[in-house]
């Protein structure tokens, strides 16, 4: 294996993100199903980033018709890793999930994140504090505070109440952290405080026809290749209460001959965080480079 898509998750959305593909195939074709499917203008996603929703059915969107894109233009993947909601995008190209059960999947993730908390909660990122360090500041925290993503070894993101998140920010800059930035994410995502939700998304995904995977499908858990179906599943499920493990799945990834990490819009923020976190790696970002300059870096290898 040497090649690996990366899809980002929350945080990472712009309201220009459809911009760039506006009028091309798959992109269009996309937006088509979804209208079709939710009898809603695709539009109002990246106009109002206060929905969760919103924000995760533009990245399913961006996500499946960039990387349509890139396998037409004879980028393939050798395996697909996605971040959070990220990880529905995946699951629709290493065909586990077809396109439209995906649509319907992430609206309702998105519409049980808003019910159950439609306000007063959030998530913050921790830069230049060692995620250790971090840990032992949570469990000396008495408030709903919980390690959300562990994105790099020292950027980390925690997710709570916001009275809480902004209780423990003086804290962890007082151990160290170089900047503690609140997120534009309005629910409290990838902590236990979503229980009750990931049971109702398994529920739901009883009601649909999984497939065995064309591509391994990295874990958001548990940081390991799946390629099984129902540990999948699983994941897409569970991962909505769970800690997202990016950075230990990076490393799993480069321990297994992953040489090209390239990184699917919008933004460039996890190929970033490899970039110099890894010897001997390609971290590309489909944003910051044509469709051709990346064909020819990943046919070198």
């Amino acid at each position: 294996m040497h090649t690996v898509f990366l899809f980002p998750g929350q945080g990472s959305q712009r309201h220009d993100m459809f911009q760039p593909y506006q009028g091309t195939k798959h992109f269009e074709l996309i937006k088509q199903l979804v209208e079709d499917e939710l009898q809603e203008d695709v539009n109002q996603y990246t106009a109002d980033f206060s929905s969760t929703r919103h924000v995760q059915l533009a990245l399913l969107i961006v996500g499946v018709s960039s990387s349509k894109q890139l396998v037409d233009a004879g980028i393939r993947p050798d395996c697909v890793a996605g971040h959070s909601a990220g990880a529905y995008s995946a699951a629709v190209l290493s065909e586990v999930l077809t396109l439209k059960d995906a649509i319907r999947l992430v609206d309702l993730r998105g519409r049980l994140m808003e019910q159950a908390f439609p306000s007063g909660y959030g998530m913050i990122a921790v830069q230049g504090l060692d995620l250790n360090v971090v840990v032992q500041v949570i469990n000396a925290h008495q408030d709903d505070v919980y390690l959300a993503n562990e994105n790099a070894q020292q950027q980390v993101v925690l997710s709570g109440s916001n009275t809480s998140l902004r209780a423990i920010r003086h804290t962890l800059k007082e151990k160290g952290a170089r900047r503690v930035i609140p997120l534009s994410v309005t629910v409290p995502s990838h902590s236990p405080l979503f229980t009750k939700e990931a049971d109702q998304l398994r529920n739901a995904m009883k009601n649909i026809t999984i497939r065995a995977p064309k591509l391994p499908y990295v874990s958001n858990q548990t940081a390991r290749l799946l390629r099984n179906k129902e540990a999948i599943v699983e994941d897409l499920a569970g991962n909505i209460a769970s800690t997202v493990k990016w950075h230990t799945s990076m490393k799993m990834l480069t321990e297994r001959g992953i040489m090209n990490f390239i990184q699917l819009p919008p933004g460039s923020i996890y190929s970033d965080l490899l970039e110099g976190a890894f010897e001997g790696i390609q971290a590309l970002s489909v944003e910051a480079l044509s469709v051709d300059y990346i064909l020819q870096l990943v046919q070198k290898e």
